[in-house]
């Protein structure tokens, strides 16, 4: 794997303020043997202009347009099939890579074993509207690579993320059968895919300048961000994540069971079992055996009080923190 190809997926809606710069970091990227795929969701502004000028300027830049809306997990997730490689890399359309962004997770690849699912992540720097790096939370973030730690939150941000045919296949197959609305997000499906059937892979390096828009859940750790969160405490707003959480353990065991080995299918059962019935100190228990409490004291608490509600509790904050 001395250069392979890379696909870029990358799913666009009104992205017409950011999308340039995005494509301009793709085409200074030191690994050059990339291929740009982009879906169009219905945009309204002169996104499709963009694309289509980048598309006549550089021939690795292809559109597809015609699927009509497909919502961002099944645009990712269908985009994968559109063109063989060895590599798939996943991209939002408002940040800037780092130049040597694709050159040094190809490298981290060479020598695995391919025929092993797998995929690979890697830190990132926050920027604001005006491309400005933002204050540094590293010491706040969690990275995994273990199943049990995807199964409840994800630590694999999409737009950092590269994975590789094998896993691209796995992902790709079950796709007419895939329960979207049991699927939190393409990124953190495909790492929990990958981490039970393959591996998943850290690298401890900055390649991204993933841009914030205001509306982040997670912040840098002010006063007025504590509040927020508290705030959303209260409400049981977090409560969203775990739930989806759950949701996607039921599909994992639905659509891969029979590659899971009997460790690997008591834990997933476990977790899509967690918000069923009324069983709180046996959960409890269960999610203390299995270390599966998240680095999160909200989003503990949270967990902790839903398995102590009735089932119409919970149904009931759920309903209400669909997104």
């Amino acid at each position: 794997m001395d250069n392979p190809k890379v696909v870029i997926c990358m799913s666009t809606y009104n992205g017409e303020k950011f999308l340039a710069q995005q494509l301009d970091s793709f085409i200074a990227q030191t690994h050059q043997n990339w291929r740009l795929i982009v879906h169009d969701d219905g945009s309204t502004d002169s996104t499709k202009q963009i694309l289509a000028r980048y598309a006549d300027l550089d021939d690795r830049v292809r559109v597809v347009d015609d699927e009509g809306h497909l919502g961002i997990k099944r645009a990712f997730l269908s985009l994968l099939s559109k063109e063989d490689a060895e590599l798939y890399a996943f991209s939002d359309q408002d940040d800037v890579w780092h130049e040597d962004k694709l050159a040094v997770l190809v490298a981290r690849l060479r020598g695995e074993d391919p025929s092993v699912p797998t995929l690979i992540y890697s830190r990132f720097d926050e920027i604001d509207a005006q491309n400005q790096i933002l204050p540094d939370r590293s010491s706040q973030a969690v990275y995994s690579t273990r199943l049990k730690d995807f199964l409840l939150i994800n630590t694999a941000t999409g737009c950092t993320c590269m994975v590789n045919h094998a896993l691209r296949d796995q992902l790709i197959r079950p796709l007419t059968s895939l329960r979207l609305s049991a699927i939190h997000m393409h990124d953190w499906w495909a790492a929990l895919v990958a981490s039970a059937l393959g591996q998943v892979i850290f690298v401890n390096q900055k390649l991204v300048s993933y841009r914030q828009h205001g509306n982040n859940v997670l912040g840098a750790p002010t006063g007025g961000r504590f509040l927020k969160r508290f705030g959303r405490f209260l409400e049981f707003r977090e409560s969203r994540i775990v739930d989806s959480g759950t949701k996607q353990a039921g599909e994992l065991l639905r659509l891969y069971g029979p590659q899971l080995s009997v460790d690997q299918t008591q834990l997933v059962a476990g977790v899509a079992d967690l918000f069923h019935g009324w069983a709180p100190i046996k959960k409890q228990r269960f999610l203390k055996r299995q270390g599966l409490f998240i680095r999160s004291k909200f989003l503990n608490i949270e967990t902790i009080l839903l398995l102590w509600m009735f089932p119409s509790q919970r149904r009931r904050v759920f309903s209400r923190n669909e997104v």
